[in-house]
């Protein structure tokens, strides 16, 4: 499989890398004039996957983040579209911790037709840790870093 550029970041298509898998079934509404899904609307798809990859990470507790440390903000975001995806298609989205710094990681997705089983898009997203005050960049623990780059479910006390 070939690897796809997708802005600054190279991003593999292989679906067997991707720790996290999340699944949407597309709506009449995320379609556009031309009866395919609206390229939008793979930003939200991403959130999709990275809400469910905290989620299976043992991230989020009712409906919250686990800490009250920081928030996750994004700050970048870039698809590269490969084939139209259409009404009630089922997308898998996989999502997988390519990077990360002192206080951002990235991610990295492949989105596939569940019955054509074809790379529809491949995408990365930037996220940044804040201290939810002050809204500066904040250290991200080595202990939740490192949970996040093995995709080790974090357990929290």
């Amino acid at each position: 499989m070939r690897l796809v550029k997708v802005g600054s970041e190279t991003v593999s298509p292989d679906k067997s890398e991707y720790p996290v898998r999340a699944e949407v079934r597309v709506r009449f509404a995320d379609t556009d004039a031309q009866g395919v899904v609206y390229n939008g609307t793979f930003f939200t798809y991403l959130e999709v996957g990275r809400v469910e990859f905290f989620r299976q990470m043992g991230f989020l507790k009712n409906r919250q983040f686990i800490s009250t440390d920081f928030d996750p903000y994004v700050v970048e975001n870039a698809c590269r579209y490969k084939k139209p995806a259409f009404f009630d298609d089922v997308l898998d989205i996989y999502v997988k911790i390519n990077s990360a710094g002192r206080s951002s990681v990235v991610f990295h997705y492949v989105i596939y037709s569940r019955e054509r089983d074809e790379l529809i898009a491949a995408a990365y997203t930037v996220l940044v840790f804040v201290d939810p005050t002050t809204k500066q960049p904040r250290t991200i623990p080595e202990d939740i870093k490192k949970h996040l780059l093995e995709a080790i479910p974090f357990e929290s006390g």
